[in-house]
């Protein structure tokens, strides 16, 4: 890994090796080549500082720096679940450069032999070797504090395309006043950047367990019965495949139970208790088996959900018998569960349906009143309340026929 000379120690060691290869031409280079390129400066700047002046010159540029994905893949997370830090972070870094060519009184042509020149010196050297990294941290007193030549990762060179319409961009964004010199573009990678924090130091690992899980996930066929009051000691069964495992959660709508032995758990179906305060109307029901590690085994996230079945919760009528009504008077009834201001609730009298606006609820209330019309017919009828489109049952005698309950309205004596 580097420390943060990194970046600096690259461009200045792409400079060295240029200037290297500037210098010392060999024996075999043409001499009329050797002439055109000698004393050709390498300079580090923007490319449009100094771009009107008249010496040969082949400047380096970093325009962008890029996280490397294959590094930002590779790394393990750092923080534990406090946030407290478990590994030191490393920072994994492309760097791209741009290289441009000026010659003296702008002779185009010799602007071109420099960047040839430039292109075969890092075509030959597409690795920083350590050795060149190491003679250029010694040669330069801003980078003395680098340790690249020390990274576990070569340092490779490769020349980039760039289309016209991205260098043009370049130039028109970065460097707009000024004139557009001939470049090329190369990437160096990979830059390891090591952060310096210390890591908390942990507790060894006393213990390895290793847990193999089969898929098996619950599934709900039916429930019976399809309908139930909202009394007390209320149970439903559960009817599917693979409902049973060292510990069962079913979830009725908002509200969750865990499914004990007592319930008869079986593999294809679980006995259970309807929650008491459950809202009346159709309830969502979905079997849960929770992700059991540790010792003592704790729930973790990962575990099995079933397909969702449901049921009705029908409300009941509590107010005592006989309920007696008036026209132009008001019915107290009073029923459960308590119903919320979000629900829909009606009064059924007979063939004629109340519906009850939210604004007579108010709060979560079990009990309510109606006003009965003045016009309202005499008689004896069956009622019943609905809440959330879930009806109170209506009782049946021995030839099931419906005797109840009964609401009298008569005329006042």
């Amino acid at each position: 890994m580097s420390n943060y000379f990194a970046i600096a120690t690259v461009t200045a060691a792409i400079s060295y090796l240029l200037k290297e290869g500037f210098k010392n031409l060999p024996d075999t280079e043409d001499t009329e080549i050797r002439n055109v390129i000698k004393d050709t400066e390498i300079s580090i700047k923007p490319p449009d500082a100094g771009a009107g002046s008249l010496e040969k010159r082949l400047n380096i540029f970093l325009y962008q720096v890029n996280p490397n994905i294959g590094y930002s893949n590779m790394d393990l997370p750092t923080h534990n679940f406090n946030g407290e830090l478990v590994k030191s972070p490393k920072l994994a870094l492309n760097l791209h450069y741009l290289l441009t060519a000026y010659s003296d009184g702008n002779d185009e042509l010799i602007a071109h032999q420099i960047l040839a020149k430039a292109m075969m010196i890092l075509n030959e050297n597409p690795i920083l070797k350590r050795e060149t990294i190491r003679i250029t941290i010694s040669a330069n007193n801003n980078i003395k504090g680098s340790d690249l030549a020390d990274q576990v990762e070569l340092i490779k060179l490769n020349l980039q395309h760039i289309s016209l319409d991205e260098i043009t961009k370049l130039w028109s964004s970065f460097f707009h006043q000024a004139n557009y010199r001939i470049s090329i573009a190369y990437q160096a990678t990979v830059i390891l950047l090591d952060s310096k924090q210390q890591p908390k130091p942990t507790l060894p690992v006393q213990d390895r367990l290793l847990y193999i899980v089969p898929f098996k996930q619950p599934i709900i066929d039916k429930i019976e019965p399809q309908m139930v009051r909202a009394i007390g000691n209320t149970k439903i069964t559960i009817t599917g495949r693979n409902l049973k495992t060292d510990k069962v959660i079913v979830r009725f709508g908002s509200a969750t139970t865990e499914a004990a032995e007592s319930n008869n758990i079986k593999d294809n179906r679980i006995l259970i208790k309807v929650p008491d305060k459950l809202d009346a109307g159709v309830i969502r029901v979905q079997v849960i088996h929770p992700l059991m590690l540790g010792s003592p085994a704790i729930e973790h996230d990962g575990g099995f959900e079933s397909n969702i079945a449901s049921f009705v919760l029908s409300p009941i009528i509590t107010t005592e018998p006989p309920i007696v009504v008036s026209p132009g008077g008001k019915l107290a009834l009073n029923f459960e569960p308590i119903v919320s201001p979000r629900q829909t609730v009606d009064v059924l009298i007979g063939d004629y349906t109340f519906s009850v606006p939210p604004e007579m609820l108010g709060q979560p209330a079990n009990s309510l009143k109606i006003e009965i019309p003045n016009n309202f017919p005499i008689g004896e009828f069956l009622l019943r309340i609905r809440i959330d489109g879930a009806e109170s049952f209506l009782e049946l005698d021995n030839n099931r026929e419906f005797i109840g309950p009964i609401i009298t309205v008569k005329n006042p004596t």
